[in-house]
């Protein structure tokens, strides 16, 4: 049995999300040629530490092991095929999301709070 694949996805049209899960790969196609009208955003199928999904494109505060709460965004990485934690000096550097279960939080995402991320150092804006 495959497993659902959800995604979050942004009408840029009137600017909201709308909750979507894709009967894979069935519907794959029709979907995606809409990628001028709409943003998708994957679930990475983790919860943050009040239980939130955590999506593609989230902007979390982290708890690292020194104790040292940091902003991240959250990305696929494509070099090492994972769900990372971008950093903001190193772009195609990405810590493992699955590190942190339970030290995530969500305090916004890049569609509707990229004031919370410097624009300037990350390679999802």
């Amino acid at each position: 049995m495959l497993r659902p694949i959800k995604f979050r996805i942004w009408g840029k049209l009137d600017n909201r999300f709308i909750r979507y899960s894709i009967n894979f790969p069935y519907e794959l196609n029709e979907i995606f040629t809409l990628t001028n009208y709409l943003a998708f955003q994957q679930f990475t199928d983790l919860l943050d530490k009040n239980s939130k999904e955590i999506y593609d494109g989230d902007i979390v505060k982290v708890k690292l092991l020194d104790e040292e709460v940091v902003t991240r965004l959250v990305r696929w990485d494509n070099i090492d095929l994972k769900w990372g934690l971008e950093y903001p000096d190193f772009p195609t550097f990405c810590d493992n999301l699955s590190d942190y279960r339970g030290n995530i939080e969500i305090i916004g995402n890049v569609l509707e709070n990229k004031d919370l991320i410097d624009k300037k150092k990350s390679s999802i804006l």
